[in-house]
């Protein structure tokens, strides 16, 4: 397909000879050069200022363009853009300045090409000049360049970043992976990350997890997550962690972050890798242990100590169920009349009265033998 400009001055039409190149989905038109997409003819790069439909576009060009008839072209479309700070060494004085942008997986043509396309604005005023490296040029930490950050496949059988690029993996870049390259880590580089790194994975991005990919966390690395992150496990990764290293590694804290979803995920065999210490966390957490009770494969294979713990007696606010304890200590002489609902059907509290508390019989609070009890 050929392309020909026409007009004069410092914009030129350029119109494809057939089909419809240029779509408003695929050709950014901007007056702002860092913004649009370029045109390129065997005599140069020129911003597309305008659109005018899918086969005619708008350029500019510089002083002494000349039309072009029937030439080759191609069409430069930008995918993303990054900044660097402001250079302050230059000659005499200078240093390298390096920058990085990490993005999502970008579907290309075996017809299309990346090209990397550098802008430089004056901030201070006054000539400046800064000489770009480019095209191949031999030291490869002096020019701009394209390269795969993280080797992501479909299957293990694709090489992995070795230990030393796994450390090198920063807060910014961790950030800036999303779902779907978390996702499409291989489970050989989740065995790498550190518990550090592990613990800056956002939310969104630990829901991206897959069963197999929390199964290859390592022991350590789960130390990292916060109870914020591990609440955002899916029921599917909490299932995944096994008896064999993983769910050993959570911390009490961890484990009380466990909704009664999460908790009626796990397996009989995932809880007997619990310890007597993790066991007894739970209990400062009713709704864990409700799930553990109505799961069908849920079980507990040790003691559950419970706590004693006080409350103060009210008329019909005393604080029963929010309290950290199955045994309560009521302390007060209050009159009580009622209490607060409880949280779902079947939960039960035993109250050891401290002092004088007077129940009084009626349809909000049954007592046995239906009178007071004083």
């Amino acid at each position: 397909m050929s392309l020909t400009t026409s007009g004069s001055g410092t914009s030129r039409t350029a119109t494809a000879a057939s089909g419809a190149p240029f779509p408003a989905a695929d050709a950014d038109a901007n007056t702002d050069i860092t913004q649009a997409s370029y045109l390129q003819t065997p005599t140069g790069l020129y911003p597309i200022i305008a659109r005018i439909s899918d086969s005619v576009v708008t350029i500019a060009t510089p002083a002494g363009y000349a039309n072009e008839t029937g030439v080759s072209w191609h069409k430069w479309r930008g995918l993303f853009s990054t900044s660097s700070v402001a250079f302050t060494s230059i000659v005499p004085t200078y240093m390298a300045q390096c920058w990085d942008s990490l993005q999502d997986a970008i579907p290309v043509a075996s017809s299309s090409k990346l090209a990397v396309m550098d802008f430089v604005v004056a901030a201070y005023g006054g000539p400046t000049t800064l000489t770009l490296l480019y095209d191949g040029y031999a030291d490869l930490s002096r020019n701009s360049r394209l390269s795969s950050t993280l080797a992501v496949g479909s299957s293990d059988s694709s090489p992995p970043l070795t230990t030393t690029q796994m450390a090198a993996l920063t807060s910014t870049h961790i950030h800036s992976l999303t779902t779907t390259l978390v996702t499409a880590l291989q489970n050989t580089l989740i065995a790498q990350l550190t518990s550090t790194q592990v613990g800056l994975l956002t939310t969104t991005q630990l829901q991206g997890l897959t069963a197999t990919q929390m199964a290859g966390l390592p022991t350590g690395a789960l130390a990292g997550l916060t109870a914020t992150q591990i609440q955002a496990l899916s029921s599917t990764a909490i299932t995944a962690l096994s008896n064999t290293l993983p769910i050993k590694a959570l911390t009490t804290t961890q484990l009380q972050g466990l909704t009664a979803t999460q908790m009626a995920a796990l397996t009989t065999t995932t809880l007997a890798g619990l310890s007597s210490t993790q066991v007894a966390a739970l209990t400062t957490n009713s709704p864990v242990l409700n799930a553990l009770a109505s799961g069908t494969n849920a079980a507990l294979t040790a003691a559950v100590d419970t706590t004693v713990v006080t409350v103060a007696s009210a008329a019909t606010t005393a604080a029963i169920w929010t309290a950290l304890g199955n045994i309560i200590q009521f302390t007060g002489s209050a009159t009580v009349t009622d209490f607060p609902d409880a949280p779902q059907a079947g939960i039960s509290r035993m109250l050891i009265c401290a002092a004088t508390p007077t129940f009084i019989h009626s349809a909000s609070l049954a007592i046995q033998g239906n009178t007071d009890y004083i």
